[in-house]
């Protein structure tokens, strides 16, 4: 936090928000895994200007700093907030659509370890819950899936099939509800899985985190991040077939969705509310 604070206070930027991200915001962290972050800023020229991501360049609105110049993994990136906010009307640099940049919005609002001097999260959580768009984040946890979970063979890299497993999950999260869904496990696993799934799922991840811990002090490992390759878990028949049922239904639910006028009129209106709040709390 601190170092965060002194590349602030060097670039002139005044941080409202942070949160912890990564596996650490969903559960799945192990004894070496690294603490990723997001911050959010806004400018000198707030409130007099109100960013837009699609009118301005990506290098305008996100800064980001390696504490280690020789380690370009450790980044602290920082976002502008007001542009921030406007990835729930149309989550695009440049006119290119991108579920991930939806994805991050909630992320960042949704995860359990938050830094929050001004209360904006609960000032304006029920305003993004009202213009939920769960295809644009059933869309994100698609390609998740597709990117993480492998069943070729026996066994699978654990930490990708927990990630499978929450992107699971979230779609099963977005089917039932119309908010935007929580990013710790156990929540999710509550909300959405059946007692069966719950308690594979939940063994799974204690199983991987209790052995990935014992590598550690066995091998005397340093290095972050080591066991994410290393440890590795069986296929579950009852997480598969959730997995690819999730995965099934999400497809179906995107292929025949398509943004409404009025919805774009609704998200419009919500992020200006949004923003004439944090005029109120930040200025």
């Amino acid at each position: 936090m601190e170092t965060a604070k002194g590349y602030a206070d060097e670039y002139n930027l005044k941080l409202v928000y942070g949160v912890i991200v990564g596996s650490n915001s969903k559960g799945f962290e192990y004894a070496d895994s690294d603490c990723d972050t997001r911050f959010l800023y806004v400018r000198e020229d707030f409130p007099q200007k109100i960013c837009v991501p699609w009118e301005m360049t990506e290098e305008e609105l996100v800064k980001r700093f390696y504490p280690m110049q020789e380690c370009l993994d450790e980044c602290l990136p920082f976002w502008e907030l007001t542009s921030f906010l406007h990835f729930l009307t149309k989550p695009s640099f440049n006119n290119v659509i991108s579920s991930g940049l939806y994805n991050m919005v909630g992320w960042t609002f949704q995860s359990p370890y938050q830094w929050d001097p001004y209360g904006i999260r609960n000032k304006i959580m029920p305003l993004i819950d009202d213009i939920f768009i769960k295809e644009y984040e059933i869309m994100y946890h698609l390609r998740e899936i597709e990117r993480w979970y492998k069943k070729d063979d026996r066994k699978i890299i654990a930490k990708n099939y927990m990630y499978s497993v929450h992107a699971a999950l979230t779609i099963d999260w977005c089917l039932q509800r119309n908010v935007q869904p929580p990013v710790y496990y156990k929540t999710l696993l509550g909300c959405c899985a059946s007692e069966q799934i719950a308690d594979e799922a939940d063994r799974l991840v204690k199983t991987a985190q209790q052995e990935a811990g014992n590598v550690i002090v066995k091998n005397h490992m340093q290095d972050r991040q080591e066991t994410h390759f290393t440890i590795m878990a069986e296929h579950s028949e009852v997480i598969d077939a959730y997995i690819e049922r999730m995965y099934k239904k999400g497809t179906e639910t995107v292929n025949s969705y398509k943004i409404s006028p009025q919805m774009l009129l609704k998200c419009q209106k919500n992020v200006r509310k949004m923003c004439g709040i944090l005029m109120e709390e930040i200025s």
